[in-house]
């Protein structure tokens, strides 16, 4: 599983207040935290991202030192680092087996063939001024950089789910106050498509559920080439 940080933060950031080497070390899988470059740390996520070639030379090389299953190689991230999983799932879908963004900055999210049906788990806070939810930024909050005119996060969603041949509409699979979750089943290759919704969750990674077990427990059963 590789994680990626948000803008101007870091991989070991992420990985301390994720918790996603914990889950690792109880579930037994490999965490990779690469970490972003520039005078503040991040991502490429426009199409034709530049960071997609160091994403499939960084699985190579995994692959090289390690003993991994590349049926099973996924990627998750925190706002900017979600848009760059969001990217992934776009492009490098032939070495991605899903994707689980957190608060993710989608922009350009429009441009997205994908070469096969990707599934899709994320988390987005209603209350986020960075990244609003209804993809509307407020004159009061224009101070955040991510702020701005976009795609509301459930458009995004109901795009991955129309792109994986998925019921058009969502049925209600999770319920715990604060968060629900949506769910756009029968899908091409089995590629779900999940939207928790956190009412009143700001930009910070969930803190009412375990985002990080809830992503796994996705990953876990959407191998590459399942059906």
């Amino acid at each position: 599983m590789i994680g990626f940080h948000g803008a101007g933060s870091t991989g070991a950031q992420f990985e301390s207040y994720t918790g996603f080497s914990d889950i690792a070390d109880r579930f037994g899988f490999i965490a990779v935290y690469p970490q972003g470059i520039g005078e503040v740390s991040n991502w490429d996520t426009m199409p034709n991202s530049q960071d997609v070639p160091f994403v499939r030379e960084l699985i190579d090389e995994i692959e090289a030192r390690c003993n991994i299953d590349p049926q099973r190689i996924y990627a998750t991230g925190h706002s900017r680092g979600g848009g760059m999983a969001n990217r992934l799932g776009c492009e490098l879908a032939d070495r991605i087996a899903a994707i689980g963004p957190v608060s993710g900055d989608y922009g350009f999210s429009e441009t997205c063939s994908p070469s096969r049906a990707v599934p899709v788990v994320a988390f987005h806070g209603t209350a986020d001024p960075a990244i609003p939810y209804n993809g509307f930024g407020l004159p009061e909050e224009m101070c955040y950089s991510y702020t701005r005119l976009g795609t509301p996060v459930t458009s995004w969603a109901a795009a991955w789910a129309e792109r994986n041949g998925c019921d058009s509409t969502p049925s209600m699979v999770f319920q715990f106050d604060p968060v629900t979750g949506q769910g756009w089943g029968h899908c091409s290759e089995g590629a779900d498509v999940v939207l928790y919704t956190i009412q009143g969750g700001t930009h910070d990674w969930p803190t009412a559920v375990d985002a990080a077990q809830m992503i796994w427990v996705f990953f876990s059963k959407h191998p590459l080439g399942s059906d």
